[in-house]
């Protein structure tokens, strides 16, 4: 009866999700995890809060920074390591893996933000133009194999990070309508030659970047670095680090009060 329960609740839920040949190429933006009986993740679940764009080609996926050759075919997605069922719900890519508990269902840009204009391009003025503050998900594309944040890191010398003063770096750059990085300013330093690395390794990228908006985007770039703690010299340090812990203790066991 429980068993019976499920499939009706399941099918109340996806009535629609069969394996269809529809158009998937191009960007999506996830939208929620459930489980597969349609239940929502719990709140500290590690999927919960998830922040995933897929973008789908001819041959190959990337989900985030990670890009994977692939092979398409009706209803299946099949890469070197994971093979994806997909399937169409309205407007919806559901995807789904066989021996997963869950289904990802992602929308089309546009979509996304009909469902959440917060997420719409928002202006904002640099040097007297106006230009749109990015949010990552519906305004660009970095087409590279890397991905954005490891194609930096890669042309960045490697230092400990017991050797910085400052574990915080912050950046800002303009990507204007014609894909042209400019206005690379640094918000929060690390160092003059951590910074200039960073700033290089950005112009570096520009070839990559594909601004979709028809306006000049305004981007910021955050780093934080971690010290371990036998490194920390700060008592206050020490101690966010000790409440963290305890935060963390609390969150896994639903005490979230």
């Amino acid at each position: 009866m429980k068993y019976c329960y499920l499939v009706v609740q399941f099918l109340l839920i996806v009535p629609s999700l069969r394996a269809q040949s529809g158009n998937i190429t191009g960007k999506w933006i996830l939208d929620r995890i459930v489980y597969k009986d349609g239940r929502r993740l719990e709140i500290n679940n590690a999927q919960y809060s998830t922040n995933m764009v897929c973008i789908i080609d001819e041959g190959s996926i990337r989900m985030n920074d990670q890009k994977f050759d692939a092979a398409i075919r009706l209803g299946k997605i099949q890469t070197p390591y994971v093979t994806y069922n997909y399937q169409r719900e309205e407007e919806y890519l559901v995807l789904y893996e066989d021996e997963s508990d869950k289904f990802s269902f992602f929308l089309r840009p546009e979509e996304f933000i009909k469902r959440y204009p917060e997420f719409a391009p928002v202006k904002t003025v640099i040097n007297g133009d106006s230009v749109a503050i990015a949010n990552g998900l519906t305004d660009f594309n970095f087409d590279n194999d890397l991905g954005l944040d490891e194609f930096i890191r890669k042309r960045m010398t490697d230092r400990p990070s017991k050797s910085f003063k400052n574990l915080y770096f912050r950046a800002t750059f303009v990507l204007t309508k014609n894909n042209k990085v400019t206005n690379l300013q640094v918000l929060n330093s690390i160092s003059p030659e951590y910074d200039s690395e960073y700033l290089n390794a950005l112009k570096a990228a520009e070839p990559f970047f594909s601004n979709h908006t028809g306006t000049d985007l305004l981007i910021t770039k955050e780093v934080h670095h971690l010290m371990l703690y036998k490194y920390l010299k700060d008592p206050e340090e020490k101690k966010l680090y000790d409440l963290l812990d305890t935060g963390d203790t609390y969150y896994y066991q639903n005490q979230f009060d």
